[in-house]
């Protein structure tokens, strides 16, 4: 059985419209369920690590409720949604690989100074 769609008669930017007018929760937790495997697949895919996935999945999510309430039309969703996954999931990832790299040098700085005395 797949999943129940709360509006199965409703597009994915009538939705986006309906949340945009009413401010109501439901039509855009309905865009959620219908596009979040998606946009965790394409995060997880850049990322290659779940817990990454999925906080760059929310800020897609965060991402698009920003954009549907401040700015223009988003014409086609699902492919807005996969843009905004690859940006910031690779922002995430460059994120993470600048802090290993601080926490690799300060580390490495606390040998040296250790060892120096």
């Amino acid at each position: 059985m797949g999943i129940r769609k709360l509006f199965p008669e409703k597009s994915a930017q009538d939705l986006l419209a309906e949340y945009r007018q009413s401010g109501s929760n439901e039509p855009f937790e309905e865009i959620m369920r219908r596009y979040a495997a998606m946009v965790f697949g394409v995060c997880l895919r850049v990322t290659g690590d779940k817990h990454d996935a999925e906080d760059a999945t929310q800020a897609v999510f965060l991402s698009l409720a920003l954009q549907a309430k401040t700015a223009r039309e988003i014409t086609y969703i699902g492919p807005w949604l996969q843009k905004v996954a690859h940006r910031l999931a690779l922002d995430v990832k460059k994120s993470k690989t600048r802090r290993r790299r601080r926490e690799e040098k300060l580390a490495e700085q606390v040998r040296h100074h250790a060892n120096g005395r």
